[in-house]
């Protein structure tokens, strides 16, 4: 594992992101499948526009909410769920442009 920590900005503020733990993996996935109702699969193997717009606010509310809870508080939410898209925007961005790959390299996985 290279850095077990990343700094993002969401909002003008900086977080620092800690390298899940294997209980927080599991939350994660437990919670994709919840907030997804069980559907997980079935989206990200869809090629709907809503399906697939779907999946990517799961695997980001999910990680988000695990990981980053004093980010989410400071929204003034108690779920990111609750945000209009639009306003979950920006946080998608920073985990595709920022924290996927972070978490990709610091396993030494690859994306397929």
């Amino acid at each position: 594992m290279k850095s077990k920590e990343l700094k993002v900005t969401v909002g003008g503020k900086e977080y620092a992101v800690k390298y899940p733990s294997t209980g927080q993996l599991i939350d994660i996935a437990v919670y994709e499948s919840a907030l997804s109702k069980g559907m997980i699969s079935n989206l990200a193997g869809s090629n709907q526009p809503n399906a697939i717009d779907a999946y990517v606010f799961i695997k980001v509310i999910a990680f988000a909410e695990v990981v980053m809870p004093e980010m989410v508080k400071s929204m003034g939410v108690s779920s990111l769920a609750q945000l209009p898209p639009q306003d979950l925007q920006e946080i998608i961005n920073v985990y595709r442009n920022e924290i996927y790959a972070w978490l990709n390299d610091a396993t030494d996985n690859k994306p397929a």
